[in-house]
Parts: C-alpha cells; structure tokens; sequence
C-alpha cells in the first residue's frame, strides 16, 4: 500500500520526490532521496529497526523548488511536525514536504545488539527478510540464505529501543496517512486518513484502480483503538516511573492523561 501510494503520488506530481528507507546492506536502514517507480520498489519491505530516515531531508542535495513526500515511523512524523513549527528550520526543506505517510509502530530494535543475536541464531547466514506474523502467533521469521528461521517474539523484546518504551504513538497520528497491518487479513492494509492531502491521494489512487479498499470491519478498528490507547498508557507509566513527566520536553495536560486512562480502562473491560 506504501509504495503504491508513493508511486503513484510521483506519477501525478503530487510530489516530485520522496525520502524512503532503503536497507544498506544488513537491514540497516537508510534515509535515500527517490524520484522513480523502481527506486521505491527497491525500499520495499520491513526491517524492525529504527534509523536517520530525516538526515535525507537534512542534507539534500535538493534543487529547491521539489514537493517531497516522505514515508516514516511514529517518531519521525512527530519530528517532522515539530520542525514545521520551529522557527529554527531555516536551513532545511520542510516547507515544501507535502505528503507524510506514517507507519503503524509498537517499537523498532537496537540495531547493533539485535543484529549480533539474529547472526548468532541464523550462524552467520546473510539475512534477506524479517517479518513479524500477527497476533496471536507473534513470531520473528528470518529469512537467511535459503533457511526460514522462526524466532518467539519475546525472545527479542530485551533488543527494544529504550526510548520506544515512553513513545505516545502506535498510529502515526500527526501523517497524512497512516498504514498499518489487517490482523487475519492476508494481503490487506489498514489505512487511517487524517488530511486533505491524504484524503485526495487516496481518493486518486482509488479512482485510477491503483489500489482496492474496503471499509474496515469494527472488531478490527475496536482492537486498533484499544492497541493505540494501550501504548499511550504504558509510555505514561513509564515516564512516571523514570521521576514524572517533565514539562520542558514534554507537554500533556492533566486532562488528556485521565481522558487516555479513562478510554483505555473502559475498553479494556
């Protein structure tokens, strides 16, 4: 859904240029600068670490006039919302960024210790692919070589990113659009619309067939909700456990606390 969005957003110059992550060389990923269809098929597909997608944007080259499209975690939406705000980011493009697309998000990994445990569990093979099977399962498959290994999910937890622990943002509530996986929904997307621009994209890309949609059934859309409200309270907690919240780096009325607390204890029950 991501790279047919961000194909056909080129195709129609909606943007001119996007900034995906490509995996330079083992699953390491990258910010890259692309302006072609083959050059986001080469971005395809997931990693489950976090890396400096925005140094892209930093650093250019850019010819300065580009609409630029940019797909990113959780963390890095947030980033991007924050500098379109700042009177500090004089230097940087990011006023003619005109399309955010946010991926769905629980945690991304440390990369380097999490990638010694994988070479030690795959015995040093080259990884190709990771991906993580949905609930209820919840397995880790590595492909490396030609083997497909099977990892337990909480084999890997302790490799967890410290600051993804006190992330507020499962959804990427600050994008265009927000893509994410269909729990027992093989081959289907969810997508969240939360723009005029995300709203026209989709509305093109339906109309010219480039992709399919349906509405997205309820008990799907309950668990969605209840997954995202979930995190916000765990990343309150824990905030709270490393000695309060504090108000310089962080801003969140007492109000928007219990309403998140009260949402999440309703639907729990």
């Amino acid at each position: 859904m991501v790279s047919s969005l961000i194909d056909f957003a080129l195709r129609e110059g909606m943007i001119q240029s996007g900034i995906l992550t490509p995996r330079d060389g083992d699953l390491l990923p990258q910010g890259k600068i692309i302006s072609s269809r083959k050059a986001v098929l080469n971005c395809a597909g997931s990693s489950y670490v976090s890396g400096p997608t925005l140094e892209a944007l930093n650093k250019g080259p850019w010819k300065g006039k580009e609409r630029i499209g940019i797909v990113g975690l959780p963390c890095q939406v947030l980033a991007l919302a924050r500098m379109k705000t700042s009177t500090l980011e004089k230097k940087t493009p990011i006023d003619r960024v005109n399309l955010v697309i946010g991926l769905f998000c629980t945690w991304a990994f440390d990369y380097k210790p999490f990638m010694a445990f994988l070479h030690d569990r795959v015995d040093g093979r080259s990884i190709k692919k990771l991906n993580i099977t949905p609930p209820p399962e919840r397995i880790l498959e590595v492909l490396a070589g030609n083997e497909l290994y099977r990892i337990l999910v909480d084999d890997i937890r302790p490799f967890i990113r410290p600051s993804c622990r006190v992330c507020l943002d499962m959804t990427a509530e600050l994008s265009d659009i927000s893509v994410g996986t269909v729990e027992g929904k093989e081959g289907w997307n969810t997508v969240i619309v939360r723009t005029a621009m995300g709203e026209d994209l989709l509305r093109r890309a339906k109309k010219a067939g480039v992709i399919e949609t349906r509405p997205l059934p309820k008990n799907n859309l309950s668990h969605l909700k209840e997954a995202s409200l979930l995190k916000k309270r765990r990343a309150l907690d824990a905030l709270n456990e490393k000695g309060g919240i504090e108000k310089k780096y962080f801003t969140l009325s007492a109000h928007l606390i219990k309403r998140i607390i009260s949402e999440t204890e309703g639907i729990s029950s």
